[in-house]
């Protein structure tokens, strides 16, 4: 699978929310939000790395509302070890931006605290540096093709869900914890396909919600 397999059902839910009829209570509201990622990305080495961005929405009833998110992980793992052609190869992974698509449906309001789930798509890209290794009594020229550092990128991607609990803040601003599963797959890149497994949680400060 490629990139492109990933990105597709991103630009479905995309092109249905803009089809998808607006009653005349929608709006548009947007928020940043900060978070901790963590889970398991395949190959990819980076434990538990913090990530932040922003979304904007579009409430088409009380309940309803459709979501885009982007954001950016900020973590460049621990260079290891993997054997290469030559000797051992030193790979360093690199944390990248995230996309998301949600539905989202706000099942509980009492006063000023609220309950919503949330349903989509997510992905996020990862860069991974490649330095070649060369073991003793292997003679190449330093300018060989086969020995200049390489850069690939991966992408992971899966559908998620979760919860998150909107607070009313005043002037149209409210506050929300947020936890997010993701169940999909890794691919391309140096490490080939994987299981992408991964756990978004963090909070969301939004306004117009």
């Amino acid at each position: 699978m490629r990139a492109s397999t990933f990105t597709a059902p991103l630009i479905v839910i995309a092109l249905s929310a803009v089809a998808a009829p607006v009653s005349a209570q929608s709006r548009v509201y947007v928020g940043g939000i900060v978070a901790a990622d963590s889970g398991d990305r395949g190959g990819v080495e980076l434990g538990t790395f913090p990530a932040a961005g922003g979304l904007v929405g579009l409430r088409l009833s009380d309940n309803w509302s459709i979501e885009l998110h982007l954001d950016r992980g900020f973590r460049d793992g621990t260079p290891h070890g993997r054997p290469g052609f030559f000797g051992i190869d030193s790979l360093q992974d690199h944390a990248g931006r995230g996309r998301t698509a949600l539905v989202t449906w706000r099942f509980f309001q009492a006063g000023r605290i609220g309950a919503a789930a949330s349903a989509g798509f997510s992905s996020r890209r990862f860069q991974t540096v490649r330095t070649v290794g060369v073991a003793p009594g292997v003679v190449l020229p330093p300018d060989d093709v086969l020995l200049q550092t390489q850069t690939t990128t991966t992408e992971a991607a899966g559908l998620t869900g979760g919860l998150f609990l909107p607070v009313a803040l005043g002037s149209g601003f409210s506050i929300a914890p947020e936890v997010r599963a993701t169940f999909g797959f890794t691919s391309d890149g140096v490490y080939q396909d994987g299981l992408y497994r991964h756990l978004y949680s963090g909070v969301r400060v939004m306004w117009g919600f």
